[in-house]
């Protein structure tokens, strides 16, 4: 899905990103986990994107301009770092497997922090995430949004 570059899109309609990898960590029922999200929150922009390729400048403007983050573990999310104070990432974990630095860096940064612990994969199979549990981080991080947005 393409993003609009213009800031002015902005400002009174939250953004939710979505940094998309290539390889086994992108949770194998990503669409639907997107699909049940615009479904839930309309009234929300939803922003997929795969960075490869993208200069650190539009990298660093795409996280600045996210309200919140929900991707799986990796290297993009230190990107994180450029995300506005109290905003929110909700990250996908590997359970056996997972590392806990992006909730240290998350909380020395500011963020609102979520991790969404993936069951260990079985036989091969692709780490699927509970789409539900997605949705309930990300309404209450919405609910986050609008408390920030209604003091101005």
């Amino acid at each position: 899905h393409t993003f609009s570059e213009n800031p002015d899109d902005a400002i009174s309609v939250p953004l939710v990103l979505f940094p998309l990898r290539n390889d086994t960590r992108q949770p194998q029922n990503h669409d639907a986990i997107v699909a049940e999200l615009r479904k839930s929150f309309p009234e929300v922009r939803f922003w997929e994107q795969n960075f490869r390729g993208w200069t650190a400048r539009r990298q660093i403007e795409a996280f600045n301009r996210a309200d919140i983050v929900v991707g799986a573990h990796g290297a993009n999310l230190a990107n994180m770092v450029y995300m506005k104070f109290n905003t929110t990432i909700v990250e996908f974990v590997p359970g056996r497997t997972g590392n806990p630095c992006y909730y240290g860096m998350a909380i020395r940064l500011g963020l609102d922090y979520r991790m969404v612990v993936l069951a260990d994969k079985v036989q091969g199979q692709v780490n699927t995430v509970p789409t539900s549990e997605v949705v309930r981080h990300v309404r209450e991080a919405l609910a986050r949004w609008r408390q920030r947005s209604s003091r101005g």
